[in-house]
């Protein structure tokens, strides 16, 4: 029996991923068939199906890989000698790094989550763990008192992750906004928001 490569293995599901978000952000994640996907990939559909069954399958590797981008940003945290301001730089670089078709592709995935349990379930998942590693930084700041000690940092957090992804949608779809002058303001909106209260 042949032994499975693993770093082969994991280059050709990135490379059926990368080539899906390329079908969805042309034709919408409804209108994408698997059928299109395996054109994209250059790859014969009992290939693809090796890696992935399903485009919910796909969506959820997707969501998977945002976590684990988004776990390696919060570990660097635990280095940090000042977190509140290595959150706030954090913030920061996960705003400017989104690309405004994946946003898009964001909000065309949270309307099919109205429609599709299976997409809604992988949907409310991702924001969970998303939830609860922000939520985590939130009470490590909190303990070293550079964080506000009064807030619920399960709320805190959902609050913020929503302030997050509500801006990103904006600036994908309406190119008009200023995205510089947008990230200043977010990161100002999370700085008074989370900064200890004097008095």
């Amino acid at each position: 029996m042949r032994k499975v490569n693993p770093e082969r293995f994991e280059a050709r599901r990135r490379h059926v991923r990368e080539a899906a978000l390329a079908c969805f952000k042309r034709k919408g994640f409804h209108q994408a068939s698997m059928a299109d996907i395996c054109a994209e990939a250059a790859m014969s559909p009992g290939n693809v199906y090796r890696y992935y069954d399903s485009k919910e399958a796909i969506i959820a590797a997707i969501c998977e890989e945002d976590r684990r981008q988004l776990t390696a940003r919060l570990e660097r945290l635990q280095h940090s000698r000042n977190l509140f301001d290595s959150m706030l730089e954090i913030a920061g670089e996960a705003m400017s790094a989104s690309d405004p078709e994946k946003s898009k592709f964001g909000c065309e995935i949270l309307a099919e989550a109205a429609r599709n349990e299976r997409i809604a379930e992988i949907v409310r998942r991702h924001n969970a763990a998303v939830v609860a590693l922000c939520a985590a930084a939130i009470r490590q700041a909190q303990a070293q008192r550079q964080v506000d000690p009064a807030l619920d940092a399960e709320a805190a957090a959902a609050v913020l992750v929503a302030a997050a992804e509500g801006l990103s949608a904006r600036l994908a779809l309406f190119p008009a906004l200023d995205a510089p002058r947008s990230l200043a303001a977010f990161r100002l909106l999370l700085q008074r928001f989370l900064s200890p209260r004097l008095g």
